[in-house]
């Protein structure tokens, strides 16, 4: 598998100042003002700043944060990408060449001199990866499943294909922590669909997979503070509000603490807890997400935790959804 070398940087952009002024038709009159010179601390014409801007394929974004003069997240520091690979496995149903099967895997690809400053980094995301084989076991055994409904319906088989879902989205990327949520989605001939998510959060500098008791240095009141974060968001769902029996939702999220499996993540502005369906509640009432922010833990929540310092992700993080492979 070739590794794509990916270079990318950028700085933030000048405004040019302009006086508006009317004429006496009432028609407006713009005129430019030359623009202030740059300071000793600027990128000049031809400098190897102004190379570094000019190296940016798409270059920054109107609406990303540019912090002037802090630049480590934008040039050679790194930048990654993430590849998707797409497959399908058809089959013969009602005289059609239609998909039985279609599914995805993800990679994701650190620029080479970033991963050869960070092994452990690289090499522990990389074993958290599903792999291609996997992938590909899991699309045989659905392509035997939809073999035996095409045989039961004949020619009313219905096309729908049997899927094996995976998508990656990176949310933090700094000198303290590398974070990206696994979103799944499957289905094999149920009633419906499961879909679910993932967090996985790992240490620069060691390599180390994260969990919640990295995060938070005194977790005796997380449950609790959780619970009342869902009653808050989720003030409609008797399921959560009034903790029905069944699901035991305080029960569930003490015990994912003190087991370690709680899935949660540390970026942006806090700490983000995510339930799947049937997790604390039932299917139809969905999915569930609450953030706890620094202020609510202040000293509990570990010093390398926040603030996040990932800069404008669209910079340093890069996408690539590949075409779709067939599977004879």
């Amino acid at each position: 598998m070739a590794t794509a070398v990916l270079s990318f940087s950028g700085c933030a952009a000048t405004e040019s100042l302009q006086n508006v002024s009317t004429d006496a038709e009432g028609e407006e009159i713009v005129e430019e003002e030359p623009a202030a010179e740059k300071s000793d601390g600027e990128a000049k014409e031809g400098s190897d700043d102004e190379a570094l801007k000019r190296s940016g394929s798409e270059g920054i974004q109107p609406d990303d944060e540019v912090i002037p003069g802090d630049a480590q997240y934008y040039n050679a520091d790194g930048t990654v990408e993430v590849i998707t690979h797409s497959l399908t496995m058809p089959g013969e149903a009602g005289g059609e060449i239609v998909d039985f099967v279609t599914a995805n895997y993800c990679e994701i690809e650190f620029e080479p001199e970033y991963a050869s400053a960070h092994p452990e980094l690289v090499k522990a995301v990389s074993d958290a990866m599903l792999k291609e084989s996997d992938v590909k076991a899991e699309m045989a055994e659905y392509y035997e499943y939809a073999q035996e409904m095409v045989a039961d319906s004949g020619d009313d088989f219905w096309g729908l294909p049997y899927c094996a879902e995976y998508g990656i989205e990176v949310l933090r990327w700094d000198d303290s922590m590398f974070v990206y949520r696994v979103s799944t989605y499957g289905w094999a001939g149920g009633a419906h669909g499961f879909g679910a998510s993932t967090y996985y959060s790992f240490d620069v500098a060691t390599g180390k997979q994260l969990d919640i008791s990295d995060f938070i240095a005194d977790s005796g009141e997380l449950g609790d503070r959780i619970m009342d974060k869902l009653k808050k968001e989720y003030p409609d769902n008797e399921e959560i509000v009034n903790g029905e029996e069944y699901f035991s939702p305080l029960e569930t999220i003490k015990s994912e603490i003190e087991d370690k499996t709680l899935d949660c993540a540390v970026y942006g502005d806090g700490l983000h807890v995510d339930f799947d369906q049937y997790e604390i509640a039932s299917y139809a009432a969905g999915a569930f997400e609450v953030t706890l922010t620094a202020e609510d833990y202040g000293e509990t929540m570990r010093d390398f935790c926040m603030p996040d310092g990932t800069g404008p992700l669209s910079q340093i993080v890069f996408y690539n959804n590949l075409e779709v492979e067939v599977i004879e």
